[in-house]
């Protein structure tokens, strides 16, 4: 019963927590495409992540008779990431819905993942160190700040981290006890954490890692071994091709993305194409998908979507770390998000367990590696990837480190003699617990206490470590608390201020915001998220439109993600940001207004490359082909001078406006 009432407890409170979350960027996209797949089982929407949490998710407003997205005809819609952020604003804001009852029933039919991950959590603790171990392990995992945060996102970080978990667990039951149900178990594992995620494929060199790992302990007995591996070698060839038929199920056991064999907006061919020309190349996207596509190995929407997440990966997209926006990721950034987002006491008592918990000893070292690779491989190849954009890329990782650390306590517990070791283990764990107690509702920013806590957060980290656009709920709130109707905000996220009755003036919060004109500087009340406070949409430092905003303290921040200053502020650069938006809106409707505002933005900022590239468009689109040239031409010298890391894809735009 105690695991039953753990586990019920963590749903209560992240439900509870996420009735207080409006959308975050990517929930009403997965809504919509969810829904889709369900009514047309198309699957080129929103390809950049397998079906199946989507489905899940979706299948829940089906069963409560939620209408579906105005999208017209089944298998005739872009499948552009444009088109299906526009889908998911549509379906939650501009049909009528109450789009938080509809998060709300979403949300509450994927946290489903998280009760899974959970269980899995529990049953392979008690596996490997016994009840009351199991019930360390569950509690250091339901109290996880990060981990309640995304636990019933409609999104796919928890899905894939209860995948893994499953796979290992499986895996691990079956090198231990070699049956056919073993092995269909772990195939199943496999799968599920193929189907969840694109990142799921690292569990593919975890599970061989493993594999090899289990041998190398198992005997040293060479003959033994020998006939063993090759065993071993067969059962896990099967475990694979099971886990390739859980994948393919998920797509109907259909190779083309969408009904009837009805084209994606951009060929897969045209997208390598694409993101070649941007800077992502290797060994996966010039040679393996090709080949997986030709032979129909895999579905196409799944390697599509591989291209995507490749893309964005490498060389990825710009951080915020430690106060500093970089252009491009760097391999610190996990191992000191790791350290931020953590409680105190969790890292206490991860090292703690190091260092204490036998783990040299032979009976328990097979253990260790079981518990430890998996974090280590996915570490590695997260700190080579460019996608350091949060915390949540590396979220399967800790329960297996909740697991380690309740098998390290409780040898040290039952093997030390001075009980003041028991009260130290005590009083850690009940910290752990304490941290996420005060956390409460607000999960998102949580951070270090010692580094000042969720209000301080934004100093060191952003996107969805602080904020990632669900702050507008109690930002609306805040607002109507001091009845403050004059105010300015600029909120990067995917919500919609109106239906939160946000009554401040906008500004932009991204470069898709289309939005008036501000006042080349202006007073009052001013709200600014967290990510647009970071600058990680825009250009590099000056270039940023709220880079004025660093020199000023904030005077509040709400829900750990939205700052508040009060005082006179320079609007320029916002300015600047603003006319590059609208010269991109207009270009083909008013092409010479496009001209004007581009030139616009760069009286204000000559040395945007944004800016050069609208302005070239804009000659190109008039006709006037050689100022064109000498536009795009200047835009490729200023990003080399600005630094071409931070351009990868207007360095390719610029060369496409010059024919190269």
């Amino acid at each position: 019963m105690l695991p039953v009432a753990l586990i019920s407890v963590f749903v209560a409170v992240v439900l509870l927590s996420d009735l207080r979350m409006s959308q975050t960027f990517d929930e009403g996209f997965h809504l919509a495409a969810g829904y889709r797949y369900l009514q047309c089982g198309d699957f080129g929407i929103n390809s950049e992540h397998p079906p199946l949490v989507k489905m899940v998710a979706a299948l829940a407003l089906r069963v409560t008779h939620t209408p579906p997205p105005n999208a017209g005809v089944c298998g005739q819609e872009e499948t552009t990431k444009d088109h299906g952020y526009l889908l998911g604003l549509t379906y939650l804001y501009k049909q009528g819905l109450d789009a938080q009852a509809v998060l709300f029933k979403g949300r509450a039919a994927t946290v489903v993942f998280a009760v899974a991950l959970l269980t899995f959590v529990f049953f392979y603790a008690r596996n490997l160190f016994g009840y009351w171990t199991a019930i360390v392990a569950l509690l250091l995992a339901v109290s996880e700040p990060t981990l309640i945060a995304h636990a019933a996102l409609v999104t796919t970080d928890m899905a894939v981290s209860a995948g893994l978990m499953a796979a290992v667990f499986s895996l691990d039951v079956y090198l231990r006890r070699r049956t056919p149900l073993s092995t269909m178990l772990a195939g199943f594992g496999c799968g599920f954490a193929l189907s969840v995620k694109h990142s799921g494929v690292i569990v593919v060199p975890i599970i061989l890692a493993l594999t090899i790992a289990h041998l190398l302990l198992e005997s040293n007995d060479q003959t033994k071994r020998s006939r063993h591996s090759l065993r071993t070698a067969v059962g896990v060839a099967a475990i694979f091709l099971i886990a390739v038929g859980i994948l393919w199920a998920t797509y109907g056991f259909r190779f083309w993305p969408r009904p009837s064999g009805a084209p994606m907006t951009i060929t897969l061919a045209d997208f390598l194409i694409q993101v070649r020309a941007q800077g992502t190349t290797g060994l996966m996207p010039d040679h393996l998908i090709p080949f997986a596509a030709h032979w129909h190995l895999l579905p196409l929407a799944y390697l599509y979507g591989l291209v995507d997440v490749l893309n964005v990966s490498h060389p990825g997209l710009p951080p915020w770390i430690l106060g500093h926006l970089l252009p491009h990721g760097v391999w610190y950034y996990f191992p000191v998000t790791f350290l931020i987002k953590s409680t105190p006491a969790f890292l206490v008592l991860l090292l703690l367990s190091k260092l204490a918990g036998g783990w040299r000893s032979p009976d328990r070292r097979r253990t260790a590696v079981f518990l430890l690779l998996p974090v280590l491989i996915w570490y590695g190849i997260a700190m080579t990837s460019g996608l350091d954009i949060g915390y949540r890329h590396v979220l399967p990782t800790v329960a297996f480190l909740a697991i380690f650390i309740a098998g390290g306590l409780t040898h040290l517990v039952n093997t030390v003699q001075r009980s003041a070791w028991k009260v130290v283990a005590a009083v850690l764990v009940l910290g752990h617990v304490a941290s996420a107690a005060f956390a409460y509702p607000d999960y998102f920013p949580y951070s270090d206490e010692l580094l000042g806590g969720k209000q301080n957060t934004y100093k060191y980290l952003t996107d969805s470590n602080n904020d990632w656009g669900q702050a507008l709920y109690e930002s609306a709130l805040w607002l109507k608390q001091r009845g403050i109707t004059d105010c300015w905000i600029a909120y990067d996220g995917a919500a919609d201020l109106k239906y939160y009755g946000v009554p401040c003036r906008v500004l932009p919060g991204n470069p898709g915001d289309m939005l008036p004109i501000p006042p080349a500087s202006a007073s009052g009340l001013f709200i600014i998220s967290g990510l647009s406070h970071a600058g990680v949409e825009w250009e590099p430092e000056d270039l940023q439109p709220y880079y004025g905003f660093h020199a000023a303290k904030p005077t509040d921040n709400i829900g750990g993600a939205m700052l508040v200053y009060r005082g006179t502020f320079d609007l320029r650069k916002v300015q600047a940001v603003n006319y590059i938006i609208h010269a991109n809106n207009e270009l083909a409707k008013n092409p010479a207004q496009a001209l004007s505002d581009a030139q616009a933005a760069l009286g204000i900022t000559p040395t945007s490359v944004r800016a050069r590239l609208a302005e070239g468009h804009a000659f190109e689109a008039l006709g006037e082909s050689q100022e064109a040239h000498q536009s795009f031409s200047a835009a490729l010298v200023q990003a080399e001078q600005t630094g071409a890391a931070w351009y990868p894809a207007q360095i390719a735009e610029a060369r496409h406006g010059l024919g190269q």
